[in-house]
């Protein structure tokens, strides 16, 4: 995961102080709904992130354009099937499809430190931009 990482991270901040910066210029909803999710289980991340990974080891972004790092492609790969792996493994020791669901739900439980920390990193970088 940590190669996937290092190799993509450069793609995250590819357009940093950029008009095309979605990053900078993102606005987390803060309603009190959003926060409740936020602090129980964040679906909305939850579908982008698995979604990111089935498209990312199709060698794809989830706007369709093509990923030109093999080993990333491959590295997504990996992970989507190691988790898949993982949940049957969970499925198979315990015959319970509830656990193997938390596997998959329990990374986006509690999510609301996270969003405060990534909005404070962010945080006015509209207006450094060139």
């Amino acid at each position: 995961m940590k190669f996937f990482f290092e190799k993509n991270h450069y793609f995250h901040h590819k357009n940093t102080f950029d008009p095309k910066d979605l990053e900078a210029k993102s606005e987390e909803n803060w309603s009190i709904s959003a926060i409740t999710f936020y602090l129980l289980i964040d679906f909305r991340l939850m579908h982008k992130k698995i979604l990111m990974q089935f498209f990312n080891s199709l060698g794809k972004y989830p706007s369709g354009e093509c990923i030109k790092c093999i080993p990333a492609i491959n590295s997504a790969r990996r992970i989507l099937i190691v988790n898949i792996i993982i949940m049957t493994i969970i499925m198979w020791a315990t015959n319970s499809i509830a656990l193997s669901l938390l596997y998959l739900i329990a990374p986006f439980t509690g999510t609301l430190c996270n969003k405060i920390l990534a909005k404070s990193q962010h945080h006015g970088l509209e207006n450094k931009k060139r």
